[in-house]
């Protein structure tokens, strides 16, 4: 037996990547129906990223992944990566004031936010995190995204790890507490894996 659910496709397309219907070369979103058309085969989940370092879906919604085949559709859940400023800086991050600006102007971008809020596609983020130090550009941040995170009901994965990638950072632990205090729990015993399934911590998203 396996224990394989999911592919991440590709992560985080760049430079010349495109979405949409202009180029065979280099829309991402062709070369991932192409790429899910020869797993077919494959009976788990398809995750794709988007653009642009895996943060933009701003093509879509006009030109969703589609591969003609309504089973293979099902199966498909996009998987944006987003990081704060000190990683890589976007100009939607460029913010001054409060964290109702910032979710204002971010809003009236077409990246992967407008795209979870305004399309009924599956999605799970990849991947968030940055160099959340004391004092830092990605704190501010990071404060407001777990609070998207929750309010939205959106489930991710971030990175928790320090550079060398083996010690955990207070702050990042603290973080994803506050993102999800309720996380699925896996525990092995006698020979078997038990599973506590895990709890939105906003009502409104159980």
């Amino acid at each position: 037996s396996w224990n394989v659910f999911a592919i991440d496709l590709k992560s985080e397309n760049h430079d010349s990547a495109t979405w949409g219907n202009s180029s065979d070369e280099t829309d991402w979103n062709k070369a991932a129906e192409r790429i899910i058309l020869s797993l077919s085969s494959f009976s788990g989940l398809f995750l794709v990223g988007g653009i642009d370092w895996g943060s933009h879906f701003q093509d879509a919604v006009d030109f969703p992944i589609d591969t003609d085949d309504h089973a293979l559709n099902n199966r498909i859940v996009y998987s944006p990566h987003c990081f704060g400023r000190n990683v890589y800086e976007m100009p939607e991050r460029k913010v001054r004031g409060s964290k109702f600006q910032m979710q204002d102007n971010l809003k009236k971008k077409k990246l992967l936010f407008s795209l979870i809020l305004d399309s009924d596609q599956p999605v799970v983020v990849g991947s968030w995190g940055g160099k959340v130090n004391a004092g830092s550009r990605d704190k501010f941040w990071h404060e407001w995204y777990v609070e998207w995170l929750r309010m939205n009901c959106i489930t991710n994965n971030v990175r928790v790890l320090d550079i060398n990638c083996t010690t955990p950072i207070e702050f990042k632990l603290e973080l994803l507490n506050r993102a999800q205090p309720n996380p699925t729990k896996f525990l092995t015993q006698n020979g078997k894996v038990c599973i506590t399934p895990g709890v939105f911590p906003e009502e409104h998203c159980r």
